[in-house]
């Protein structure tokens, strides 16, 4: 594939079947496969009249390249410069000026101190401070009139509108004068711990600590376009007798408006323009957290196979977000992300106790047993009261060998951040089942769902593969509940010095799953599963197109279970000491019921990448490592694999469906992504007195990550494979 030019555009599968037997061949080449599909707010412009039903665009600008190909000097537009938007071909390509790594810097600080107070009492204190400053750069931005200026009209008095009517919707990729989105963090974190450990009557230990942890985080968002001003320079305007284009009309002239040129494609939008519509947007927030603990452990009574152990304590925490935006996407008087900011406190009240009881000593067959148990109650100020139990079982047969065991409740309250974070605009892939191109393969009763939502019969004349999302924070989520499983061996044998295995088997059965219904999910739970309760989640406007998708945090449940082994061996020769390590995990179950409560179908997910998560659940993977160390020099080598998995092609739709009476997850157009293997290697050398020097390169053969066409912007899963190859890093460190 060219290393990771792939990257570079955002390709979606035409012919699955050549695709499988040649891989990637792109537009333009003999026996292409697939196509590219970006945005439809491209800098050549999307414009929509009344006296045209399809939208159109400036044909000499597509011609030319668009973008900054397109010089606009001396051109003025007329209405026959502009036909038909075709759809994919006339697109625009967002991926290759995505920042796919994040720059940033960053320090950290750390004081820490323990004071003997008496012979039983000790005190201690630790404070941590750490200070990010970070930027993310996305595509220029993609205006869009039904979004961003709702209601507005570019009307035909406009002085640049070369069409004899308004033009009732447009959407500009807003590229000139190196106008980008880009957002710059500075995160400033501070925390906090004082406390006393002691030992009481000889016997017992306790802790007493108090922390205090505060963030703010300040975000400036430049690249977005305030509203009123913009409605002034896309109205009414006209030339004066100086030759000026002037905001208004010649008997009400606007003062300080610059006209903006939405027409001319890339360049006609000059800087005057872009400085009179825009201005960077600060939000800051602010986390604090306090959490006061108090732990008291020891023995409690002897039985004949030993002491019974205890654990007892207490917790307050008291979480607080306080999320100020700035007052442009308050009042939602900008384009791109707005919402209001929240404050929010959660409080929790927690006790808990563990015991250990050991059952049976040194008998046969059992060195011994023992068996654990805890209990736990969290007291939520938002969820209520909820208690929890674990069970466990330790148990060494022989010398080398345990075998162990757990059961136990799952309880998770959510952070508060979760509950109480902006709500802001998202726009994630996803396809209308209702759009015209797509009409003909619903059923009747999917074509009736449309109409019933608001779409005029025979389908939206939409080609969007991006909707607009609502995400924020839900007060109304309620804690995650399920069980948790856990069983397993720990093997060492005396005939094998130096090595051990672990082999475990875990699985979790998750109830009330804290997540959202992704865009996706909820278009095919309204329109293919009948839900009604995502349907609620979906806005569309007036003539039918999708405003937005209410991504509203739903009930799910989730399962998983598998097999983890470890394999680790250390020898030590004349050459040097050898550490190696094996990890193995294997996918026995993976699965995800988006909305349980209405009975909707329950979607396999091992093996495959999943589109709704962009996640990707290999069934199995590898880690191999390999340490030689002799003297003040050490070589570390490791393997990383990744099973091999498959995706749904995004063009060629699967869902869930009706199959012999039940609903049920089927798989659209598969192709499959092999496995993949990574090779690091890196050295370092202690010269003593704290300092080391490390060198190392990292994806040694240069591998590039596989493609997925559905994989947004990067055309694959960056928190699977790796996006960029081969990388050399040397490092200097001193400790003090």
């Amino acid at each position: 594939m060219g290393g990771v030019n792939f990257l570079q555009n955002p390709w979606f599968i035409d012919d699955p079947e050549s695709f499988r037997q040649n891989g990637l061949i792109p537009e333009g080449q003999p026996g292409a496969n697939v196509f590219s599909a970006g945005s439809s707010s491209t800098p050549c412009g999307f414009f929509q009249i009344a006296s045209n039903p399809d939208p159109l665009t400036l044909r000499p600008c597509m011609d030319a390249g668009g973008g900054s190909t397109w010089d606009p000097t001396g051109f003025t537009p007329t209405a026959a410069d502009f036909d038909t938007y075709r759809g994919a071909p006339d697109s625009y390509n967002y991926a290759p000026v995505n920042y796919l790594q994040t720059p940033f810097t960053r320090f950290n600080g750390m004081l820490s101190t323990n004071i003997d107070i008496s012979p039983d009492v000790t005190a201690f204190a630790d404070v941590r401070f750490n200070k990010r400053t970070s930027a993310q750069e996305l595509a220029p931005t993609p205006f869009f009139s039904i979004f961003d200026t709702p209601g507005l009209v570019i009307p035909e008095s406009n002085f640049y509108n070369p069409f004899d009517e308004d033009v009732i919707g447009w959407r500009r990729r807003i590229d000139d004068n190196g106008f980008a989105r880009r957002f710059e963090y500075d995160v400033t974190q501070f925390q906090t711990t004082v406390g006393l450990e002691g030992i009481l009557m000889n016997e017992y230990f306790w802790d007493v600590s108090f922390g205090k942890g505060y963030r703010t985080t300040t975000n400036v968002d430049f690249g977005q376009l305030y509203s009123p001003n913009l409605a002034n320079a896309i109205g009414p305007s006209f030339q004066d007798e100086d030759g000026t284009i002037v905001c208004g009309t010649p008997d009400n002239v606007i003062a300080g408006c610059v006209p903006m040129n939405f027409f001319g494609g890339t360049g006609s939008i000059t800087q005057d323009m872009l400085d009179y519509v825009t201005a960077p947007l600060v939000d800051n927030t602010i986390n604090e957290l306090d959490q006061l603990q108090l732990n008291l452990s020891g023995e409690l009574f002897d039985l004949p196979a030993g002491p019974v152990e205890f654990a007892v304590g207490y917790e307050y925490r008291r979480e607080k977000v306080d999320a100020r935006v700035d007052s442009g996407k308050f009042m939602e008087s900008v384009s791109g992300n707005v919402g209001r900011g929240v404050t929010g406190t959660l409080i929790t009240n927690a006790q808990y106790f563990e015991a250990n009881v050991p059952l049976l000593a040194d008998v046969p067959l059992a060195n011994y047993l023992e068996a654990s148990i805890g209990v736990r109650r969290d007291d939520n100020s938002i969820f209520g009261d909820n208690t929890t139990f674990a069970l466990g079982v330790r148990w060494q047969p022989v010398d080398g060998l345990l075998i162990r065991g757990t059961y136990g409740d799952v309880f998770r309250a959510l952070p508060v951040s979760t509950l109480f974070a902006p709500p802001s605009d998202s726009f994630p892939a996803a396809q209308d089942p209702c759009r015209i191109g797509n009409w003909d393969n619903l059923s009747g009763a999917q074509q009736s769902q449309c109409v019933a939502t608001g779409v005029p019969q025979g389908g939206v004349n939409t080609t969007d593969t991006q909707v607009r999302a609502r995400v924020g924070g839900n007060p109304d989520l309620q804690p995650e509940t399920g069980t948790s499983l856990t069983v397993g061996l720990a093997y060492s044998p005396d005939w094998l010095p130096g090595f051990n295995v672990t082999v475990d088997y875990f699985a979790f059965d998750i109830d009330d799953v804290i997540a959202s219904v992704s865009a996706s999910n909820t278009l095919v739970g309204c329109y293919t599963g009948f839900v009604d309760s995502l349907c609620a989640n979906i806005n569309r406007l007036e003539n039918g197109f999708i405003d937005s998708i209410d991504a509203a945090a739903n009930l799910a449940n989730e399962k998983v279970s598998g097999i983890d082994a470890e394999f680790r061996y250390t020898f030590d020769t004349e050459f040097g000491m050898f550490r190696a390590f094996l990890g193995w995990t294997h996918l026995l179950e993976r699965e995800t019921t988006q909305f349980a409560t209405q009975g909707f179908a329950t979607k396999p997910l091992r093996g495959y990448h999943d589109l709704a998560s962009s996640d990707t659940y290999a069934e199995n993977k590898i880690n191999f490592r390999l340490n030689w160390t002799m003297d003040n020099l050490s070589v570390n080598y490791a393997v990383e694999w990744i099973g091999g998995v498959q995706y749904e092609a995004t063009f060629f739709e699967g869902g869930f469906q009706n199959v012999d009476g039940q609903d049920q997850y089927v798989f659209g157009e598969l192709i499959d992504v092999p496995a993949q293997m990574y090779h690091d290697i890196s050295g370092t050398y202690d010269f003593g007195q704290g300092t080391r020097l490390s060198l190392g390169i990292t994806n040694l053969l240069d591998k590039a990550p596989p493609y997925i066409d559905a994989g947004f912007n990067g055309s694959t899963d960056p928190s699977t494979y790796r996006l960029f190859g081969r990388t050399a890093y040397l490092r200097l460190s001193h400790s003090f």
